[in-house]
């Protein structure tokens, strides 16, 4: 989020272009926004998936904030990617990291659905719905701005 508040002054309007790469473990997770340091039942996996979780709320609260003359935003998991992280995390074989990449440069350079729409390997997806509740995505901005204060 800060990293984003920060380059927007230097997006071009409607030919910018901002891409969080996410992934598919936000659909496992539900993230209380009254606890998001994880105090409650903390474990690196969920910890993860809730990170992403948050950054798709925060490419969809973003593309309602800019609107039609701002820059697109999208969010995407680039598929399930052989990487240290990915054998670290779980027990499953991936795809080679260049299908991956491929999918984050689609998304940052090819036609998208809409600003605020998440990708899934490279193909429009429904997000978690938490993303889709309003109330969600603004409680959770109003508690990382909160968290932001000092370098907003």
């Amino acid at each position: 989020m800060l990293l984003t508040h920060r380059l927007a002054p230097l997006l071009p309007g409607r030919r910018g272009r901002v891409v969080h790469v996410a992934s598919a473990t936000h659909l496992s997770v539900t993230l209380d926004p009254d606890d998001v340091g994880l105090e409650h039942g903390y474990s690196p996996v969920r910890a993860y998936a809730r990170s992403k979780l948050g950054m798709v709320a925060h490419a969809r609260w973003q593309a309602q904030e800019w609107g039609t003359d701002g820059p697109r935003i999208v969010s995407i998991s680039p598929g399930v990617i052989s990487t240290r992280l990915l054998h670290a995390m779980f027990a499953v074989r991936g795809a080679a990291p260049d299908h991956g990449a491929r999918n984050v440069i689609e998304a940052a350079t090819g036609p998208i659905p809409h600003s605020g729409a998440y990708l899934d390997d490279g193909r429009p997806a429904r997000p978690n719905p938490q993303v889709e509740d309003p109330v969600f995505r603004n409680r959770l901005r109003e508690v990382t701005s909160r968290l932001l204060t000092d370098w907003l």
